[in-house]
């Protein structure tokens, strides 16, 4: 456990967590969704087994450029070709499971940027692509710590209904909601805002006619 946690970089875990934070307190529509337990199994993957992943790969095939890096003595790990397989079972061991899991709790959109996500993880270091050693291709490859933030939001709809409540994301202010209701005939529709920055837009419920 010891060497997991040294090749997968705790000072540099906030690189990927940090955005998923960021995409969580934007995607959000209630603090309760703060405690959805599929919310929380996401977080918990952009610490250990995606940075496990992203620097694990990373330290299987550099090996011979980092057992000449000092740092790799001091406070990384230095992953010897014998390790390599013993490494490579611990990164399949931590990620698949959640692969499996995702396939089935997400949407399409949100599995697919998964995908993508551990795709650019992969080939960012590994061969053929092997993108770090490519100028363009490195740069474009890190856009794999911003995609991390795009989980919550993907996960999140952009409209959810929750007991007759419309969450709808906000993009503008709450008299001009109220006013697009007004110009399409729904003057009734009560608009507040809730947590962090969304309105909610109430509509009664008309109680069907007897005999009808």
């Amino acid at each position: 456990m010891r060497l997991l946690l040294k090749v997968s970089r705790p000072r540099f875990w906030f690189y990927l967590f940090g955005p998923y934070i960021v995409g969580l307190a934007a995607g959000v529509t209630d603090r309760a969704h703060l405690l959805d337990w599929r919310y929380l199994l996401l977080g918990l993957y952009f610490l250990l087994p995606a940075n496990l992943l992203v620097y694990g790969v990373n330290d299987i095939f550099d090996y011979e450029t980092d057992r000449l890096n000092p740092k790799k003595a001091e406070y990384e790990a230095l992953v010897a070709p014998d390790s390599r397989r013993r490494l490579f079972y611990w990164i399949m061991g931590l990620n698949l499971p959640f692969i499996v899991l995702a396939a089935g709790l997400f949407d399409a959109r949100t599995f697919a940027a998964l995908q993508t996500f551990i795709f650019l993880s992969i080939f960012y270091s590994s061969p053929p692509l092997r993108a770090k050693t490519k100028p363009f291709l490195d740069s474009a490859f890190n856009i794999l710590y911003v995609i991390a933030a795009t989980f919550p939001l993907l996960f999140q709809s952009r409209v959810s209904v929750h007991d007759g409540l419309v969450s709808i994301r906000r993009s503008f202010r709450d008299d001009e909601l109220r006013a697009a209701f007004h110009a399409a005939g729904m003057p009734r529709v009560a608009v507040r805002r809730v947590f962090p920055y969304r309105l909610l837009a109430i509509a009664p419920v008309e109680e069907p006619a007897e005999g009808a």
